[in-house]
């Protein structure tokens, strides 16, 4: 009997709990803000809200993959315990979606709180290396008196709103609800809704710009290859050829999108890097090399400034790291190397050495990249390399048309 209420308890605890992280799950946490914020109404009490995200979380999963992701989302979950109070509710709602319910406390209090989280999170020592920071927090914070609120869902909904606001004004940071500007909807459903459509407006102007934004891109690119005749049409070369090997590794269309991105993007550091280092010979000198070196980071530097390039921003800093860990500038080794990197490695050597009127031939070319494969390159995009290959040198004047360079 006694085996029975254990079991039936411990099940209790697991409906109401996150198994990541322990803290409470969206539906228990649903139920609480419930209680309270009727409990809150009845008495004339305060009552609070913060909802908590991490930021540049999908570059965390990318770069060192998902058991990297789950240990931010601990750690985070852990300094938020740590910076409450005994009296606070922290929840994960999902993904890297927190929120921390507050009762008896104002918004201002509650900014104190939410401070305390931002403070102990930036501490942290992820996993990954992030470009340019370590792990941050964006938080928003509202309680009753922040709009004209109806409901719990609209308490929750208005917290998630100043989050948003945070993220656009470029993460690292916490707002307020009472600071949003423009017009609040007094109801709950409504807040929700207008919400959710500006989201939507947002992420589709997003789209659009960033495809106006590439088209841009994809000139001052062209115009900054003819600087080196080494360098004529390697930025297309290298999508086309990623592109080949991400089909056959039977990438989703998304990741695929991501890796045209991203090989449009992936040299665009060196725009700004003078003729000398551009037009160095293979032996460069190490000072030279190091210049060259910067690339992917000042690539990632550029594109870090842009949100909506945030997802292929780990490709580019990543495409020269090499997978024994010997390459460059984290030395990640192995599937911590973003997916969308690997292939851009392979994809980048193979265009350079075809490239030019003294390039290798395919078969070469291939050659060298394969002598790579499992120190300088993961074997299964090498072994890709080789299925694209296969059929274009089966059909006569196919390799042009591929993208690749015929034999001499």
């Amino acid at each position: 009997m006694r085996r029975l209420e254990w079991a039936f308890d411990r099940l209790t605890r697991l409906s109401k709990t996150d198994s990541l992280t322990g803290l409470a799950n969206r539906r228990h946490f649903e139920q609480v803000l419930e209680a309270f914020y009727h409990q809150a109404r009845r008495y004339h009490r305060p009552l609070s809200v913060i909802a908590v995200d991490v930021d540049f979380f999908k570059a965390v999963n990318d770069t060192g993959g998902h058991s990297a992701g789950d240990q931010v989302l601990k750690q985070l979950a852990a300094a938020i315990v740590l910076a409450g109070r005994k009296a606070d509710i922290p929840a994960r709602l999902g993904g890297d979606e927190f929120a921390v319910l507050l009762p008896e406390t104002s918004a201002a209090d509650a900014q104190a709180v939410a401070e305390r989280i931002a403070a102990a999170v930036r501490d942290l020592k992820g996993p990954v290396s992030l470009p340019g920071q370590g792990i941050t927090i964006s938080a928003g914070v509202a309680d009753l008196d922040s709009a004209p609120i109806d409901s719990p869902e609209a308490l929750l909904a208005l917290s998630d709103r100043a989050l948003y606001a945070a993220k656009e004004a470029g993460r690292n940071r916490i707002v307020q609800a009472h600071d949003l500007t423009g017009a609040l909807p007094a109801g709950t459903a409504a807040c929700g809704r207008q919400a959710d459509r500006d989201s939507q407006k947002v992420v589709a102007l997003d789209g659009q710009f960033k495809q106006l934004f590439l088209r841009a891109v994809e000139e001052i690119v062209a115009a900054f290859e003819q600087r080196s005749p080494r360098l004529a049409g390697h930025a297309r070369q290298v999508q086309h050829d990623a592109l080949l090997i991400g089909g056959k590794m039977n990438l989703s269309p998304r990741v695929l999108e991501r890796l045209r991105v991203a090989a449009t993007l992936h040299d665009i550091g060196k725009i700004g890097m003078a003729d000398r280092v551009l037009g160095a010979p293979a032996d460069l000198g190490p000072e030279t090399l190091a210049d060259l070196r910067q690339h992917p980071v000042l690539s990632a530097r550029i594109m870090e400034g842009m949100r909506f390039l945030e997802d292929e921003v780990p490709a580019v800093r990543h495409h020269h790291e090499r997978y024994d860990g010997s390459g460059y500038p984290d030395g990640l080794a192995g599937e911590a190397i973003p997916i969308e990197a690997r292939i851009l490695a392979v994809a980048d050597a193979f265009a350079l050495i075809t490239s030019g009127e003294g390039g290798a031939g395919v078969s070469e070319a291939f050659a060298e990249i394969r002598t790579g494969s499992g120190t300088h390159f993961d074997p299964a995009v090498v072994e890709a390399l080789a299925a694209t290959l296969e059929p274009a040198a089966a059909v006569t004047g196919s390799l042009a048309g591929a993208g690749l360079k015929p034999e001499r």
